[in-house]
């Protein structure tokens, strides 16, 4: 796997860091705390935005390799790439808050799930993505990240190859989809792209599940998925 450092990310025009890419981290929640320490840590540059800047500069400064804070509106300015990171609740009035997000790569973890039951919101379009596409029509969306836990990733992923979780990325712009699995493997996760946004809808169900097992499980076990390939037998 490159380095952040020395990796050459395709950016479509947009502006980039020497040593990786601008990352705005929309919530300082458990999930953006942890990618946005993630990538710090492998070179890239990351920006907190928060309903409260005071509290997204005090994260930053406890995150270090760089990292900047201030409001929703900072954040999104500052990122090439924009990670939407909080409850399903305040997704649409943290896009509110953004302005415009034209020529930016928008990173959707979010699983529409009602935090009481567990369950999957009802929604009037297929999907949590398509929800947010609507909302944030300038962006290119890419779904991905809701099915690994924020736990694991403050934890550590293992180095080992065999260990790597899997992590399922769905999108309708091919530049896009490759920004964001090189910033998958940045994180030691192994990106396995399954189509266009029209799957985002099967990743909530499975982000739900996962949820589901977590919550039974208990707050000791990190659960992830890991997509295993059968070995190629040599031909007699």
């Amino acid at each position: 796997m490159w380095g952040a450092a020395t990796r050459r990310y395709p950016t479509a025009g947009r502006r980039h860091e020497r040593n990786g890419m601008r990352i705005g981290i929309l919530g300082t929640g458990e999930m953006g705390r942890a990618l946005a320490a993630a990538w710090a840590k492998a070179g890239h540059s990351v920006f907190f935005g928060s309903r409260s800047p005071a509290r997204a500069v005090e994260l930053a400064a406890s995150t270090g390799h760089g990292a900047r804070g201030g409001s929703v509106s900072d954040a999104a300015a500052f990122g090439d790439c924009i990670v939407l990171a909080v409850p399903w609740q305040a997704v649409e009035s943290t896009l509110e808050n953004c302005g415009t997000l034209a020529g930016k790569v928008l990173i959707d973890c979010t699983n529409p799930i009602d935090q009481e039951s567990g369950e999957l919101v009802e929604l009037g379009t297929d999907s949590g993505s398509r929800q947010i596409a609507a909302w944030a029509v300038d962006a290119t969306l890419v779904k991905t990240l809701n099915t690994i836990p924020a736990s694991l990733l403050t934890a550590g992923i293992s180095s080992s190859q065999e260990e790597r979780p899997t992590v399922f990325l769905c999108g309708d712009d091919d530049s896009a989809a490759t920004i964001v699995s090189q910033l998958i493997e940045d994180l030691g996760c192994t990106p396995v792209p399954t189509g266009g946004l029209d799957d985002a809808k099967h990743l909530e169900h499975l982000g739900a599940l996962l949820v589901k097992l977590g919550r039974s499980y208990g707050a000791d076990v990190d659960i992830a998925l890991r997509l295993l390939r059968r070995p190629t037998r040599p031909e007699e």
